[in-house]
């Protein structure tokens, strides 16, 4: 289509229960995306409009042990993609099957903004860091659904003119099982810009979380950020790789282009009982 919108908690989702896969989603709007809900001040919805995938099987007759399929993959092509005040696109696993990747391609501006009310209920679906943000989200969550090792979270990949990530939006993937954590991969020809925190002051900005709590548990994923012309991180914003438990951390990586501008903000991995990750950050000479 010309302009896809989801707004007021509306949705487009695939999932499995099973050994089979849930499907892919592929959207291409020739002008823009928009997933746009009411700020958090002006609504009481709970439900998210939201963009998803997950494997969610539960051990049952036909399946003692767990179950495999995979979440599908979400693919967006457009010009222009936008989430507001809570608005999400997220991929989960539950199981021993894969979840899926988030791409974003051929995009010419990314922005991820505000956030939404909130309910306890987010933390179990959407995993490590599931918070009340506009963002995209990728997270392995374990359960008695896995079959031996859980699944390894999906991969979030951009590729975009310009990121903006305002107000607490986040890109956020985390493992709380064996399974993997996602990477994050941003490659911007422009200017990629993280500020600000949500309402309560928790940091808006790029995440890799491993929170589990078994000695299997597994790594975080790798943040990548490449940007053609600048990196600007303010007002509270973070680009964070941690671990809580025995996972290690994933490692940071930033080539800022011409500049690289931190103002009150942070850019750090750290471990409480595991390995640290590195951070690197270049500049063009």
């Amino acid at each position: 289509a010309r302009i896809v919108e989801l707004s007021n908690g509306s949705a487009i989702a695939t999932q499995t229960v099973g050994d089979g896969n849930a499907g892919n989603i592929h959207i291409t709007a020739t002008e823009r995306l928009s997933l746009l809900d009411k700020p958090a001040d002006q609504s009481i919805l709970i439900a998210r409009s939201n963009i998803s995938t997950q494997s969610l099987g539960l051990p049952d007759a036909d399946n003692p042990f767990g179950v495999n399929g995979n979440a599908g993959n979400i693919i967006i092509n457009t010009p222009q993609l936008e989430l507001t005040n809570g608005a999400r696109i997220n991929s989960a696993t539950l199981t021993s099957g894969r979840g899926g990747d988030v791409t974003v391609t051929n995009a010419n501006s990314v922005s991820i903004t505000g956030e939404g009310p909130f309910d306890n209920f987010e933390q179990s679906f959407f995993g490590p860091g599931g918070s009340p943000a506009s963002g995209i989200y990728t997270s392995t969550l374990g359960s008695t659904g896995c079959v031996g090792p859980c699944g390894n979270a999906g991969n979030i990949n951009i590729t975009t003119g310009s990121l903006t990530l305002q107000n607490g939006g986040l890109l956020n993937s985390g493992s709380s099982s064996s399974g993997a954590g996602g990477d994050i991969t941003i490659s911007a020809t422009g200017n990629i810009q993280l500020s600000g925190t949500m309402l309560d002051g928790t940091p808006g900005g790029i995440f890799s979380r491993s929170i589990g709590t078994t000695l299997d548990s597994g790594v975080g994923g790798n943040i990548s950020l490449t940007a053609g012309q600048s990196v600007t991180i303010s007002n509270g914003a973070s680009v964070s790789a941690s671990s809580t438990g025995p996972g290690p951390t994933g490692n940071i990586q930033i080539n800022a282009g011409n500049q690289f501008a931190m103002t009150n903000s942070s850019v750090t991995t750290e471990a409480l009982h595991s390995s640290g990750g590195t951070v690197k950050i270049t500049t063009n000479p």
